[in-house]
């Protein structure tokens, strides 16, 4: 019987244009097509054969190969002997108190293990226990059912067990709200929800000697969920490791965004920190502890912070982090497996300065992304009945970078600043704060917000000048502001090819010099 390349059944897939997607329990991949033209076919298998048609070369032959074969190195694609088996049986047997949600739809979950786990823990007969493979919206009716005991969910699926803490049936806001945390962190499902597939989950075949493994493990975690706590914990049946994400953290309660974007005002705010040079309203440490409940790959706005090896050449630690972004089947961006996360870093004097600026990096990036609660207005830029700075103003590109921009055979109209010229046409706006005008104005909405599902991106994208993240208002505000001013000051210089004196460094205080030495090192040149 012929070998057969396949997508591992650790994926469900889904092709479209663009190529092929797979979606894991934990993870994701896309196969694009301008990488490996044929990528929708293994969906449904390929043989060596298939590889070396007639229609195309030798050469093209060797180098799909060399391709499939490095997806196979990565666990992406298996070899099997015959076809993929189709189709799995659902399961809806249920027992006392345990209930399976409609996102497990594999024959081969051990409900009966499961059942042995919840009975010997201290949660039987106390909770109403939920199996999923996915916490989604579903859930919700599973738990407003339970009227006489609080819910517990556990997903069961994949190497990561996760475990909820109970939910009372009159608790529908805060599931909402934790689904969407973790629909946030997953947008690649966000994206196929956006070209129209209705999503399903592979069938998992459960490790079940991996969880007989664990099962004393699993118990004890169910023992010591903290009824109160506001987190999911998970554990992972390879190394046994347990971790904490927390849930609702960050969440405003009772804040008008909309309102309160149109109505900014400054107040004085003292500086009580600054003894990196920098003007801060507390120390670096002080908002790092406010910072990190922030950090999860789950339920975080950051997915995950670590240190960069440092290089031969720089003796300042530098941290990285990242955070999850979504793309909509309207977006100007191609989706690609680097499209839906969008990497920060960080540097300081410190560590703790260094993770700080990473955080809020991320920070400042995530939160310009667009949510859906923000409240717009259609109109055309000439019927608004307040002051209003067009797309032009904001971004005031030449007639020349605009036709650049537009023909595709030049190099400029593949950037991801190219856009159409605005004359005047009908597109989304928001009301801002001008802190010159002290009064509401009107900015193109595409402007204010990134990855946004509108077209009206064509005229005009969000970028990162001049956004930044701050203790207070006040602060950020500041931080914003200064960037703005060396921006421009070194486009000036750059642009106009100005000479400016050298500086000399005997100028500043010897107490400056000493730490510039002792942070970037005695053999690296600063000034003359």
């Amino acid at each position: 019987m012929k070998e057969i390349y396949l997508i591992s059944d650790e994926f469900s897939t889904y092709p479209t244009d663009y190529g092929l997607f797979l979606l894991g329990d934990n993870s994701h991949y896309f196969i694009d097509r301008q990488y490996l033209p044929i990528a929708n076919s293994l969906k449904s298998g390929l043989s060596a054969s298939d590889l070396f048609g007639s229609d195309i070369s030798i050469y093209e032959s060797a180098v799909l190969f060399k391709k499939i074969e490095d997806l196979k190195a990565s666990g992406i694609i298996v070899e099997h002997s015959g076809q993929r088996l189709e189709g799995v049986s659902q399961v809806r047997e249920t027992f006392e108190g345990l209930c399976i949600s409609e996102s497990l739809q594999s024959s081969f979950i051990p409900v009966e293990f499961w059942r042995e786990v919840v009975e010997s823990s201290q949660l039987n007969g106390r909770l109403n226990v939920i199996l999923t493979a996915k916490l989604d919206l579903s859930l919700i009716h599973l738990i407003e059912q339970s009227v006489k005991k609080p819910s517990i969910v556990i997903k069961i699926t994949g190497k990561d067990i996760w475990v909820t803490r109970p939910f009372a049936h009159t608790e529908r806001q805060n599931v909402e709200t934790l689904i969407s945390q973790i629909s946030a962190n997953t947008p690649f499902e966000g994206y196929l929800k956006s070209l129209g597939h209705d999503l399903y989950y592979a069938s998992y075949k459960s490790n079940l000697d991996l969880l007989k493994e664990n099962k004393a493990r699993l118990v004890s975690l169910l023992n010591c969920i903290d009824l109160k706590e506001d987190t999911i914990t998970t554990f992972c049946l390879v190394n046994t490791k347990e971790a904490k994400h927390n849930v609702n953290t960050f969440i405003r309660q009772g804040y008008d965004f909309n309102k309160e974007s149109s109505h900014v005002e400054l107040a004085d705010c003292f500086v009580n920190y600054k003894h990196d040079c920098g003007t801060r309203v507390q120390s670096p440490q002080s908002t790092l502890d406010t910072l990190m409940p922030l950090i999860s790959p789950i339920t975080g706005v950051i997915t995950h912070l670590e240190k960069e090896e440092l290089s031969a050449c720089s003796s300042i630690p530098v941290y990285k982090a990242a955070y999850n972004k979504p793309l909509y089947k309207n977006s100007f961006e191609r989706p690609s497996n680097e499209a839906f996360i969008q990497g920060t870093m960080g540097k300081g004097e410190t560590d703790i300065q260094s993770q700080v600026s990473a955080i809020c990096e991320t920070i400042e990036r995530f939160s310009a992304i667009f949510k859906g609660y923000e409240i717009p207005i259609k109109s055309c830029q000439s019927k608004l009945n307040l002051y209003s700075y067009s797309y032009h103003d904001l971004a005031p590109y030449s007639e020349a970078q605009y036709r650049n921009f537009n023909t595709p055979e030049h190099p400029d109209s593949k950037r991801k600043q190219a856009c159409r010229k605005y004359t005047d046409q009908e597109t989304l706006w928001y009301k801002a704060t001008s802190l010159i005008k002290k009064s509401p104005v009107y900015v193109p909405f595409t402007f204010c917000f990134s990855n946004t599902p509108f077209e009206d991106e064509k005229f005009g994208r969000w970028h990162s000048n001049g956004c930044a993240a701050g203790n207070t208002i006040e602060e950020a505000t500041l931080q914003g502001l200064l960037e703005l001013i060396e921006r421009d000051a070194i486009a000036i210089w750059w642009y106009n090819k100005v000479a400016r004196p050298a500086f000399s460094m005997d100028k500043l205080a010897t107490t400056l010099l000493e730490r510039c030495d002792q942070t970037l090192g005695k053999t690296l040149t600063i000034g003359y």
